[in-house]
């Protein structure tokens, strides 16, 4: 069964428009799957789902390492007086006992977090993600874990259509319209009645 419905999927990569997307992925595992490998893909995508299946479990624990990772860098960024100490303590007391993930992904995160536009390092992150999925992908052709590794990668890429540089300009443009455009116009009153 998996072997036929990941056939039936087109290939997908990070930096093209992909031909699939997450809905029309679920559609088709939802009229191909067991209910219970229906639910471990629902475990995979939904990180407040409890589960036991041990890809789930790594892939979180990876997640989960990249992401205190970058909260641990954040808050070196952030000025000593700007965080209060028991702020920044609890952050460190998390990362500390949070689960040690894949040490490889967080060693090759150390670099990206020189790059200074945060977009850029962002999807250079996300990256790191879309390769470990696919490396846990090849370990295991055309089982569960493969069907799993390729919604995650439809799940990162989901996200990455919602970093468009227009959609944000937009977006940014609105929202300083909305806040400044009134005090603008009264500049221009101002300056055009003197």
């Amino acid at each position: 069964m998996f072997p036929y419905l990941l056939s039936s999927f087109p290939s997908i990569s990070l930096d093209g428009e992909s031909p699939l997307d997450l809905e029309g992925y679920l559609d088709r595992c939802r009229e191909q799957l067991s209910a219970k490998d229906l639910h471990v893909l629902h475990e995979a995508l939904d990180p407040k789902l409890p589960s036991s299946d041990p890809f789930v479990n790594s892939w979180r624990a990876a997640l989960q390492s990249l992401q205190d990772f970058s909260t641990e860098q954040r808050l070196k960024k952030l000025p000593q007086d700007f965080v209060r100490g028991e702020e920044r303590g609890e952050e460190q007391r998390h990362a500390e006992t949070s689960p040690a993930g894949d040490d490889n992904l967080r060693q090759d995160a150390i670099s990206l977090w020189e790059q200074p536009n945060p977009l850029v390092r962002e999807q250079k992150l996300q990256a790191l993600l879309w390769d470990w999925l696919a490396e846990q992908r090849k370990r295991k052709p055309m089982g569960l874990v493969d069907l799993l590794g390729l919604g995650l990668q439809l799940q990162l890429l989901e996200r990455r259509r919602s970093w468009q540089h227009d959609a944000g300009q937009t977006n940014f443009t609105s929202r300083i319209d909305t806040l400044l455009g009134p005090m603008l116009s009264q500049l221009q009153e101002q300056e055009s009645s003197e």
